[in-house]
């Protein structure tokens, strides 16, 4: 009999899930949640590792908005001046274990992390200014050209799926993969990620004239260990249904609930 998958978490949240950031440092995300019909937004912060959401009051959110990056706890919110072009027009830092802005901003836009500094950038007579943010000391300093050099941006290790539609000739042999595994036909498009254990395929069929949205996770033989509906009622594909990071796989479920399990 197959072996199924541990699931480490599950959470469901009453609005969509909208973007997911983790920190450059320690086990947390931070889930941004949008209802769409009343405009209003929130942030959860989760543990990823004790599995549990943390007591966190997120700071007042507008509309135009979102969480673009964070380190060490301090999560960084970047400010639109409109959804549909989404030109910057300022920024926040908020420390989620303090519960307290450091930094507001009117102006500037998030370039990334490097060394306890929040690296950011505004425009100034037609010119691009770089300055840096100290997030333990809050001392803000303007970058020459020569300390931006010596900069290096903090990473997030996270596995992406790559993305085959129908024609590509890898489409034609993971959707083949699927009807072996499952015995039914892939439609549009794949997503496709080996890890050193699985193999993990985001795929679409065609239901009631729209699509529905499977996550099919193998061992490496192909032997099927979780066959996951994702969602239903589509119009068409996404993209990045699901990630890897730290050997644990994490995917969103009917828009409002995300799921990790151990790989």
């Amino acid at each position: 009999m197959p072996t199924k998958l541990k699931q480490n978490f599950s959470f469901l949240f009453k609005w969509n899930i909208w973007k997911i950031i983790f920190d450059n440092h320690l086990p947390l995300m931070a889930i941004e949640l949008r209802d769409l019909e009343d405009k209003k937004t929130d942030i959860v912060l989760i543990d990823y590792q004790k599995a549990n959401i943390q007591a966190f009051s997120a700071p007042e959110m507008a509309w135009l908005s979102g969480p673009v990056g964070m380190s060490n706890g301090r999560l960084l919110l970047q400010k639109f001046k409109d959804l549909q072009f989404p030109d910057p027009k300022g920024f926040v830092i908020f420390d989620v274990f303090k519960q307290q802005t450091l930094v507001e901003e009117n102006d500037g836009s998030f370039a990334f992390f490097s060394d306890n500094k929040a690296i950011t950038t505004r425009i100034f007579f037609d010119q691009i200014i770089f300055e840096s943010y100290d997030l333990v000391t809050g001392i803000i300093e303007e970058l020459d050209q020569e300390t931006r050099k010596k900069l290096t941006p903090e990473e997030v290790k996270i596995s992406l799926p790559l993305q085959y539609n129908e024609g590509n000739v890898h489409f034609s042999t993971v959707s083949t993969f699927v009807k072996k595994c499952t015995n039914k036909e892939a439609i549009k498009g794949v997503e496709y990620l080996e890890t050193a254990t699985t193999i993990i395929v985001s795929y679409y069929i065609r239901a009631h004239e729209k699509l529905e949205n499977f996550l099919l996770i193998t061992d490496g033989e192909g032997v099927v260990m979780e066959d996951i509906l994702l969602d239903s009622d589509l119009p068409g594909m996404s993209k990045d249904t699901f990630f890897v990071k730290d050997n644990h796989l994490y995917f969103v479920k009917n828009k409002k609930e995300i799921q990790s399990y151990a790989l």
